[in-house]
């Protein structure tokens, strides 16, 4: 949270966490790309 890469929404007294990928984009480009398509890859997702 500190880092500002994630909000924390309450909607119907459930808290939701949601990762913001501008934030990481914008500090780390290229990274969730990498990382999601190295998951497909594992589950054989094109």
């Amino acid at each position: 949270r500190e880092a500002g890469v994630t909000e924390r929404l309450v909607i119907d007294g459930l808290i939701h966490q949601l990762l913001r990928r501008d934030a990481v984009d914008a500090a780390i480009p290229g990274l969730l790309d990498s990382v999601v398509r190295g998951a497909n890859r594992e589950l054989g997702i094109s």
